[in-house]
Parts: C-alpha cells; structure tokens; sequence
C-alpha cells in the first residue's frame, strides 16, 4: 500500500475511533435520567458503605467488595449526596473510565486506532448499564484495564515508573473488586510467559513481585470471605463449565446476537495471527512479538482462570460477574489486531470495516438499552401511597425486593417480607437462612393477612405470589437442613411463595392488578407487579 493511502487509512481509523467513542459516551450520559432509582444491588452497596466502620467491617462479604470500595463510595456519597443523579455520576465517571483505559492501552502498546475494543466494548450493555451502576464493577474493570496496559507497557518499553505504576494499578484493582485477583493471576502469568520467552528475567521476577504484592494485599478478607462460606451455602449451587460458558456468551451476545459471531470469529483467529507473526518474526525481544503473545495469551488465560474461579464460588452468575472478563479480552484482542494490522494492510482495512459494521449494527438497539429503568419499586410505593389505606398491609415478594422498597415505601404503612427479614438494609443470607431452620416462618403473614382482610381493609402484594395447580396442595419444607432439600434457597422460596399463595387464593375474595404507567421500559431484575386483594373467605 502506498505512503498516502497508509496515512489515509489510518487517518479513517482514528476518525471512525473518535466517532465510536462519541457515541459510546453518549450512551453512558443517557444513563444518567434513564437508569431511574437504584436497585436493590446498588441500594445495598450505598446502604452498606454508610454504616458505621464496625458494621462494614462485618458484613462486606453480604455484598462482595472490599472496605476500600465502600471507603471511596462512602466519602462520594457524603461529599455529593445521596441524590440518584449524584450517583449515577459516580457510576458515569466509573463506565467512562473503562472507555479511556482502551485509549490508553492504545497509547501504551500499538499506538494505533483501538477499533477492536470499542467496537466490541463500546455498544455492551454489561459496560454501560451494569459498569455504570453504583457497585464495584465498573471501577474493577477500569482498573484491571489499566493494569494490563501497563503490563504490556512493560513488555515494550520497561521503566521503573511503568513497574511503579503497575502495582498501585493491581493492588487498587483487587480492593476494588475481590474477583480482579483471578484476572491479575492471569494477566501476571501471561507476562511472565512473554517476558521469559524473550529472555528477561529480572523483568519477570518484578511482574512476580507486583502479583505477590496485590495478593498480599487481600488477605486480611481472607477470614471474612470463609465464614461467608457459612451461609451462602443457601445459594451457592453447582455449576456446569457449559453453564457457565452458556452465561458468557449471552453477555458477549448483547446488545444484538450477532455480536457473538464476531466474538467467536476474533477468538479463533487471533492465536492464528500469534502464530503467523512467530514464524515471521521468531526473534525473541521483538516487542510486536512480545505484544500480541501477551495479548492472545492473557485472552485464554484469564477465560480458563475466571471460569473455574466461578464454578469454585458456585454462585449463579449475571452479566455484571464477567464485565471484568470482557474488559480484559477486548484489549487483548485489539493488541493482537493492532499488531497484524501494522504488518498486513487488509488486517488494517478489516478493523477498520468490522468497526464500522459493528456501529452501524448495534447504535440503535444500545441506546434503547441504555434507556432502560433498573427498578420501578419507585412507582409502585407512589402508587401504594395514592391507593392504600393506613390500615391496608403491603407484603412483598420475595424479599429481597424488600431491600429496594424500603427506601420508597410511604411512612407509616404497614409491610413486611416474605419470608419476614429483621435485617433489609443489605442481602442478610445469615438472616434467610435463620428463617429456613423455623418450622413455620410463615405464620405471623398468615395472621397478619387475614387480621387485614376480616376487617374490610386490603392486601397489597408488591412482587408475585406463585400459585398451586388447582387441587394440588403446595410444597412444604421441614427445617433445614434436614429436608430432602437441604439448604437450598430456591426451593424454600418456592415452597413459601406457593403457600402463601394457596392461602390468599383460598382466603381472598377478589384480587386485580394495577397497572403501572411507567416512562421506560424496565430492566427485567426488578420489574415488580403490583395487586391489591380484598374481601375474606372463611375456611
């Protein structure tokens, strides 16, 4: 390719780069009115980071991050308040932060347009809606970003600075986001594999000290995180690698199942393009070399480490449990592209074409997304504050949902969970799991249901109540964990909500649903119903 047809290329490159970031932050910034209150997940992070030390200090596994996270969310929250705009700026600058750490591993590594990873990271809901929420995934990410930049600035151009710089990165990195040290694990590895290859093994000894360093760091929570393993046993389940893997490639599959095509293409190719440039260039310290081997080796690396790190927790994974997964492999993947496209010019007019097919393809269905509410517990406690009496009872199912609607409900109306929880300012497992041991914790709803209903005045359900086969009697647990079901939450929940169920449908007169007006579609975590049931049927 001709010198003016070279720098045209990549002058359409850096114009197609800044375009899609452009747009990329547009979506985070329509975040900001759209994402509405917070959920229950981001209600308990806030809740959680604004109680005393000696309560953080106790129950941070209940919500997963480290104190530091909840130091910095804390110190945010009383210098800026409380508001939902406040915060969702705190989740803005978190999101946007990931998108600035692919410039700079750009800067750092090939110098060239990062097209591959604003392509693939750019229009991923997991980024912009769940990296911009108020927990510690967004921040996580960024910083785990910025540590394999700055491990493959390491690989091009060592300097005790980049090494400095590096283990602040790793260690900020796991006290933000606990799950970050399986990454660093594998980010770490891969640079040793590199720097060894090429023969630089001081380097390599340091890359070894910044990974003992960060893991250092983390195991004064070792303690806690192992009598967390105490009750969440109720959820923790066991998970299949094809589940697990099935989980994956639906977050990579978003916002359009296109998208995952592309993923599985540039995964296969890219080790194809690592082997090519080792038998072009098979000499050791070639930096390029040294690049793309860390790039393609920390892709497979941090996919095989994270996976097992997750059937080891055993816990039954979302989307938001892999945005630090993906951040990684965008940008190792977009090293491996940008190193190709430095040598072959149709890799280079590739990029260049799949980045903007990639726009074009997934602008529009990103920004419906992007528009999504994350709760509507907001309109229904507005709702409730319209159409309830002070005497009516609210009961809310599950409870978890508790968490959210505590923060809306109308003073001094009258609710209580399902099954009752002492505790709804974070996810208190402990406390569910309490309620598994009781041979009957759902007698004082009954009561309480029925005291409401006998004298005229009305059930409010916020959520859903699941409801036997017609003629079926519903299923019953006898205390855990002696049951046939042992610990498991799921079928306890269900059992509860069956019965009580059974019992408004057997009890009540009439029940409708009210219709909520809601300004959004809503994301589908927290979408919760609500029905009013009036009238009382004696046995």
């Amino acid at each position: 390719m001709s010198e003016s047809r070279s720098r045209l290329l990549s002058t359409c490159e850096w114009v197609t780069a800044g375009l899609i970031t452009a747009i990329a932050l547009c979506l985070h910034i329509v975040r900001v009115p759209s994402a509405g209150p917070l959920w229950r997940d981001e209600v308990a992070v806030l809740n959680l980071a604004r109680m005393n030390w000696r309560e953080i200090v106790s129950y941070f596994p209940h919500e997963g991050f480290p104190p530091p996270f909840l130091a910095l969310l804390r110190e945010y929250a009383g210098f800026l308040g409380t508001s939902d705009t406040a915060l969702r700026v705190f989740g803005l600058c978190a999101g946007t932060a990931c998108l600035g750490m692919v410039w700079l591993n750009a800067a750092l590594t090939t110098r060239r347009a990062p097209l591959v990873a604003l392509a693939l990271f750019g229009f991923s809901p997991v980024l912009f809606v769940w990296g911009d929420s108020i927990r510690g995934y967004g921040l996580g990410a960024a910083l785990i970003m910025l540590t394999f930049a700055l491990f493959a600035r390491a690989i091009v151009k060592p300097s005790p600075g980049v090494f400095w710089a590096a283990l602040l990165s790793a260690v900020l990195s796991v006290q933000c986001l606990l799950a970050n040290a399986v990454l660093l694990f594998a980010l770490g590895m891969s640079a040793l594999v590199v720097l060894i290859f090429q023969g630089r093994t001081r380097h390599a000894r340091i890359v070894l000290g910044v990974g003992c360093a960060a893991a250092l760091s983390i195991t004064p929570y070792i303690g806690s995180y192992r009598n967390g393993r105490e009750w969440d046993v109720v959820f923790r389940t066991q998970l299949s690698f094809a589940w697990l893997w099935g989980k994956l490639c639906g977050a990579l599959g978003k916002p359009a199942p296109g998208m995952l095509w592309v993923w599985w293409i540039l995964l296969v190719l890219a080790p194809i393009g690592v082997i090519w440039l080792l038998r072009r260039n098979p000499a050791r310290k070639s930096h390029p070399m040294g690049l793309a081997g860390f790039g393609f080796v920390s892709c497979a690396l941090a996919l095989v480490c994270y996976l097992v790190f997750l059937k080891a927790l055993g816990y039954p994974t979302q989307d938001w449990y892999y945005l630090s997964l993906i951040a990684v492999l965008v940008l190792g993947l977009d090293i491996v592209g940008g190193v190709l496209a430095e040598r072959l010019d149709w890799v280079a007019v590739l990029r260049l074409a799949l980045a903007v097919g990639v726009t074009a393809a997934l602008a529009a269905p990103a920004f419906t997304q992007a528009q999504k509410r994350l709760s509507n517990l907001d309109l229904v406690a507005g709702e409730l504050e319209r159409r309830a009496a002070p005497q009516d009872f609210v009961l809310v199912a599950p409870w978890y949902l508790g968490i959210s609607f505590r923060s809306h409900s109308p003073i001094g109306m009258a609710w209580e969970t399902l099954p009752p929880m002492s505790d709804l300012r974070i996810h208190r497992y402990d406390l569910l799991k309490e309620q598994m041991t009781l041979p009957d914790p759902l007698e004082p709803l009954r009561r309480r249901i029925a005291d409401t209903l006998r004298s005229g005045h009305r059930l409010w359900i916020v959520g859903a109540l699941t409801y036997p086969e017609p003629g079926r009697e519903p299923p019953s647990h006898g205390p855990a964990p002696h049951d046939r079901v042992g610990w498991s939450e799921f079928a306890y929940s269900r059992a509860w909500s069956m019965q009580l169920g059974h019992f408004v449908e057997t009890h009540g007169v009439r029940s409708h649903r009210v219709e909520l007006a809601a300004p959004t579609p809503i994301n589908v975590f927290e979408n919760a119903q609500l029905t009013a049931v009036e009238g009382w049927r004696g046995e």
